[in-house]
This record gives structure tokens, C-alpha cells and sequence, in this order.
């Protein structure tokens, strides 16, 4: 018989322990096959459970799915909290909507990394985005608060005199907004190519960052000012 009883709130058990190759397949995608493998087997038959026994699955997977519900309030929270501090910045909602156009570009940028470098979303993964988001405005903040200067400078008093500024600001901020971006995926890269202890989770956690970066910049030196004058120019036709 067995060395020794094993319970668990005040009910014996019995463990199987299985390791899991995330590389090729990541946790929660495989306890769920799992799942429905053997459920399928006890619906079959195929597997017979005793009155009172049960299967309840533990471990890494309970330890992954309990961080997820956490992080996803964590989530929300984070990204109320940038646009709360960008609408304090600017007092304008259409400044606001400009500049958070980078964070939908941003996620797309690291779920496009992700999907190349064959990494499964994890929680180090969705702590990444999480600082992804944070930076992933900072140039378009740079840019709309370079663009909102030039024209308290000068006010324009037609169309061209718009996008003659908005040109003006962009190719002011182009240079800054590049070398932000590349001097933050330089330090990132180290991380990405780690192999020692730990490497497992920090690659997951860098690459969001370094794959939304390269698509937020280009949308924060290309959309952005498009959108703005898109905005100056409906403006100044109400005014007229």
C-alpha cells in the first residue's frame, strides 16, 4: 500500500503529474485538450469513475488561470488610468482620441510578434502588454504637444496654413520619436535573446513591447498627424 494517505480539505487524493513542453504547446491549451479528452472518455465510458471520486485539475494551470482573473482588472484599470492622465494633460477629447490611437496599433504590433516568434499568451505575456501601453503613447504625446504649441503660435487661417504646421511639427519630432523608439528595443533586445534562468518568462514579457513599439511609432509619425489635421481642418469649417 501506499507510504503514506494524502488528503486535501479533508478528502484523500491521489496526484498524476504531467510536464508540459511550453514551446510547442502552452499550458492552458493543453489542460484543456486534456479536459476534453478525458471528459469525452467518461461520457464514453471509456473511463469510470467510482461513486464520490472526481478529477479537478491543480497546479501551474490553477497557478496561470487564478493570475489571469487578476490581471485582466489589472488591465482595464491600467489603461483607464492612461487615458484619465492623458485627458488631464490636454483638456480635449479629440486630442485624446489622436494620441490613444497608438494603443489599439501597439496590441496588434506585439499579438504579430507573438504569433511570429510562436510564443503562447501567458501572464508574463499580458504584463508586457501592460508596459507596452504605457509607452506606446509617449511619442504621440510628444508629437500632439509640439503641433498644439506651433499653432497657439500661429493661428492658422486656412487649410494649408494647417497642414503646412502639422508637416512643420512632424518632421520636428521625427528624429526624437526614432531614437526613443530604438534606444528602448536595443535594451529590450538583450532580454529577448536571454537563455539563462528565468528566460522563459522575460522573453515572453519583452516581446509585446519591442513588436507594439515598431508598429506605435509608425502609426504615431503617420496617423497621428494625419488625424490631427483631419481634426484642425473640420475646425476651422465650422469657424468659417
Amino acid at each position: 500500500g501506499p507510504s503514506m494517505i494524502q488528503s486535501e480539505n479533508t478528502l484523500p487524493y491521489a496526484r498524476i503529474f504531467v510536464n508540459v513542453n511550453q514551446d510547442i504547446i502552452g499550458l492552458v491549451d493543453f489542460v484543456k485538450l486534456a479536459q476534453d479528452v478525458v471528459n469525452k472518455q467518461i461520457k464514453e465510458k471509456e473511463i469510470i469513475l467510482p461513486p464520490g471520486y472526481y478529477i479537478s485539475w491543480s497546479g501551474q494551470f490553477e497557478s496561470e488561470m487564478e493570475s489571469r482573473r487578476k490581471l485582466i482588472p489589472a488591465l482595464i484599470i491600467c489603461l483607464a488610468i492612461i487615458l484619465l492622465l492623458l485627458y488631464l494633460a490636454f483638456k480635449s477629447f479629440s486630442s485624446l482620441a489622436v494620441i490613444a490611437t497608438g494603443i489599439p496599433v501597439s496590441l496588434m504590433g506585439g499579438i504579430i510578434l507573438l504569433f511570429l516568434l510562436r510564443y503562447k499568451f501567458s501572464t508574463a505575456v499580458w504584463v508586457g502588454f501592460i508596459a507596452l501601453f504605457g509607452v506606446a503613447t509617449d511619442n504621440a504625446v510628444v508629437l500632439v504637444s509640439c503641433l498644439d504649441d506651433l499653432f497657439k503660435e500661429k493661428i492658422p487661417k486656412s487649410i494649408k496654413d494647417i497642414r503646412d504646421t502639422v508637416i512643420q511639427g512632424g518632421l520636428l519630432r521625427v528624429r526624437p520619436a526614432m531614437m526613443t523608439t530604438t534606444t528602448t528595443i536595443i535594451a529590450l533586445i538583450p532580454v529577448m535573446l536571454s537563455t539563462g534562468t528565468g528566460s522563459e518568462i522575460m522573453r515572453p514579457m519583452a516581446s509585446p513591447t519591442v513588436g507594439g513599439l515598431v508598429t506605435a511609432t509608425l502609426s504615431n509619425l503617420i496617423l497621428v498627424p494625419v488625424l490631427y489635421c483631419w481634426i484642425k481642418e473640420r475646425q476651422l469649417k465650422k469657424a468659417q
